[in-house]
């Protein structure tokens, strides 16, 4: 008989001792915390916003051309006078641009340094060789970005020049010396490296009827 009690005892210890000592193990054991949530917009920081140009500016040297007919009176007769002009140019140019769009607004100022070489045809043969000449321009124009490297447009220019006509005779003189002109051109521009570009112009003075070539170097600042 105290055989089968002791077996009794223990199950009955067993299954009353056990959930106490479980629950107690469980209050001891520290409570592991969850790791702190990160959201996205602090994990990820902002990249830095480039802000887009609203403007640039450059400085140019170039070169322009052009024949003109010159007309020439002498005691009551006239004659043409078919002369060639040339000129080293000094440029600078405010491009105005736009980032959302490939058009921007151009502005832009030219001096010119030059000679004029001409020979009258008969009765008038009045003869000029080198003759020095200064011209300035002002330009508006609006320019088309085609590629990173390309650019073309077309501007308005209204020019001054100011030329000494020296004459073999003392009669003679130039009918109609239009000292102010205004015309229409066109330009391309191509850029070789981030801030060199070589460009190109052809334009049409109307007061001098004369088409007007040049080239030009242009450095951005």
């Amino acid at each position: 008989m105290k055989m089968l009690k002791l077996p009794l005892i223990l199950s009955f210890l067993t299954l009353t001792l056990a959930p106490a000592a479980l629950a107690q193990n469980k209050q001891r054991r520290p409570r592991q915390r969850p790791p702190p949530e990160v959201s996205a917009e602090s994990s990820v920081q902002a990249a830095p916003v480039a802000r887009s140009r609203t403007h640039s500016s450059s400085v140019g040297v170039g070169m322009v051309t052009w024949h003109e007919t010159v007309e020439l009176q002498q005691a009551g007769n006239t004659a043409k006078m078919y002369a060639q002009l040339k000129a080293v140019t000094f440029s600078f140019d405010f491009n105005q641009l736009r980032p959302l769009s490939r058009w921007h607004w151009s502005y832009g100022i030219d001096l010119g340094v030059g000679t004029l070489k001409g020979k009258g045809t008969s009765p008038i043969t009045d003869q000029f060789n080198d003759q020095p000449f200064l011209m300035a321009t002002a330009r508006w124009g609006l320019v088309f970005r085609a590629s990173p490297a390309a650019r073309a447009g077309f501007f308005i220019p209204a020019s001054y020049r100011q030329i000494q006509w020296a004459y073999d005779s003392s009669s003679t003189t130039k009918a109609g010396d239009a000292q102010l002109s205004a015309g229409i051109g066109g330009v391309f521009q191509l850029r070789f490296t981030p801030r060199t570009s070589f460009q190109t112009t052809l334009l049409h003075q109307h007061m001098w009827s004369a088409n007007i070539w040049g080239a030009a170097l242009n450095f951005e600042l």
